[in-house]
């Protein structure tokens, strides 16, 4: 299994509450679902910091590069669907990108 790690800085922290509640609330389905090989993802904020870290978890290091081809059309069909007063946390480019064999999970 692979892991792409986004991590971004300066974020808006209230904007990044805001999208964890509409998530958890109001959100459609998960559309990272569709992209090939998708295990499932995770987004950790530090606050103090203004750091989001995004965790994509893929079946195969070619899942996860696929992604990458993939992603943009992804975020854009997203906006759409965001409300406004959080659009802004879409927007925000990672500072780096990672890709991550997993060598232990448990």
């Amino acid at each position: 299994m692979f892991a792409r790690l986004s991590i971004y800085e300066n974020v808006d922290v209230d904007a990044a509450e805001e999208f964890r509640q509409w998530l958890e609330h109001s959100a459609p389905a998960d559309p990272f679902r569709e992209l090939p090989g998708y295990r499932g993802s995770m987004t950790l904020l530090d606050r103090e910091n203004a750091r989001l870290v995004g965790i994509g978890f893929y079946a195969s290091d070619a899942d996860a590069r696929e992604t990458e081809k993939l992603l943009p059309a992804l975020l854009e069909n997203a906006r759409a669907q965001v409300p406004d007063a959080i659009r802004a946390t879409l927007e925000q480019r990672p500072e780096s990108v990672g890709l991550y064999d997993i060598v232990h999970r448990d």
